[in-house]
Order: structure tokens, then C-alpha cells, then sequence
């Protein structure tokens, strides 16, 4: 298995527990960074991944990026488990689903070797599945639909960090909220979940950051 967590204490505590049984092998034990390095996914049958880190200067749910490596490097037995103790925020809901992760526990139905142990070799038997949203309603206010990524909103931000037009920029401004739209497929939308009062098909500057701060939990703006 494998250990992604950026608390280094909490990582060498349940590499030291998992010592002590003989079926589980740790391969491979990092944090969020490290792990987008890893080559060695194919040896891996079970992942063990936290989501967040609140001390990220971004994104605040960097365990996202790291479902997704371990999804395109691993093989089809792979399970992918996350434990967080942001069990209940529909953002990391939704980032998950789409990343793909087997598996969501909340941290604080984890404080035990033995559940730990029962979580790593028979998950299912535990949780399936990443819980859905709670709020349907907020989504529809951030101008996400069942086809919209917001991980590829996130990635397409923060690609473009530094090259963002200012809202000064109209022309530019309006090329770059096209191309955000037609990349994630966000629709424009009102805070209140209607249509814009004006017409338009490309989310605006606003309800991109707005997007932003809710799929990161992260309140850096970039310099305009």
C-alpha cells in the first residue's frame, strides 16, 4: 500500500502501526508533493490518501491531484481510499467523484488500528463510494452542471495564474472567460443559481472566483 498524508506525524504513526501485521507492505510514504512524483502506482493495491492541507497556499484539497495520479499510474485493482476530516464539504464531494477515489471516510470514524486495518483490506465492507452533494442548489449558483469539471476549472486557473487578463483588458477578459467556459464546462450563472441578467453564455470574472474560492477553500486572489 501506499501512505499520502502532509501531517508527518500522522504518516510515520500508521506506517509504524501497519508494521506490526505482516499482510500489509507499505511501497511507498510522502506527502501531497511527493506523491505527484511517483512512478511506482502499478505496485500499488491500496492507497491510503488524505484530502486536505490547510496550510496550502492554494488548493486546499491537493490529496485531488493525488487521486488522480494514483487513477492514471495504477492499475485496475487499485482502490483508492480517502480519509479526511473534510468528510462533509460538497466541494472535496464533488472534486472526488471526479477524480474517481474508491473510496471517502471521515477521519473521525478512523481512530483505530483495527478500523484502519478493516478500511485497508476489505473497503467495501466499511463505506462505497463518494458520498453525493448535499446541496444541489449551490452548484446551480456556481454555474456547475452534471458535465462541468471543476478540477479541470482549478487546473485551467491555475495554469493561466500570471497571465490573467485584468478587468480593465475587455477583449482579453472576454477570450479568457470563453475559454474557461468551453474547458470546464461551466455555465454563466447568478450567485442566486438564475441566469445572468444580461445575456451572456461565458461565466463572468466574478463567478469564476467565486468558483474558485469554493472548489479550494482557498481566499488568495491573483493579482489582477
Amino acid at each position: 500500500m501506499a501512505i499520502v498524508d502532509d501531517d508527518e506525524l500522522t504518516r510515520r504513526g500508521i506506517e509504524a502501526c501497519l508494521a506490526d501485521f505482516g499482510d500489509v507492505a507499505v511501497v511507498a510514504s510522502g506527502d501531497h508533493e511527493a506523491a505527484l512524483t511517483w512512478q511506482n502506482w502499478s505496485d500499488v493495491d491500496v492507497a491510503l490518501v488524505d484530502a486536505a492541507d490547510d496550510r496550502h497556499d492554494g488548493d486546499h484539497f491537493p490529496g485531488v491531484r493525488v487521486v488522480e495520479a494514483a487513477r492514471l499510474g495504477g492499475g485496475p485493482e487499485l482502490s483508492i481510499v480517502v480519509i479526511t476530516g473534510h468528510f462533509f464539504d460538497d466541494a472535496l464531494r464533488r472534486r472526488m467523484k471526479e477524480a474517481r477515489a474508491d473510496f471517502f471516510f471521515w477521519r473521525g470514524n478512523v481512530q483505530d488500528v483495527s478500523t484502519l486495518l478493516a478500511i485497508i483490506r476489505d473497503p467495501d465492507s466499511q463505506r462505497r463510494g463518494v458520498p453525493d452533494v448535499s446541496s444541489e442548489e449551490e452548484l446551480r449558483a456556481l454555474g456547475i452542471a452534471p458535465g462541468s469539471s471543476v478540477n479541470r476549472a482549478i487546473d485551467f486557473l491555475e495554469q493561466s495564474d500570471g497571465e490573467r487578463p485584468s478587468s480593465a483588458a475587455r477583449r482579453a477578459t472576454i477570450r479568457f472567460r470563453r475559454a474557461f467556459g468551453e474547458a470546464t464546462g461551466v455555465r454563466a450563472a447568478n450567485s442566486d443559481g438564475g441566469a445572468p441578467r444580461r445575456a451572456q453564455s461565458e461565466p463572468s470574472m466574478v463567478q469564476i472566483e467565486r468558483l474558485r474560492q469554493w472548489a479550494t477553500r482557498s481566499k488568495h486572489k491573483p493579482a489582477p
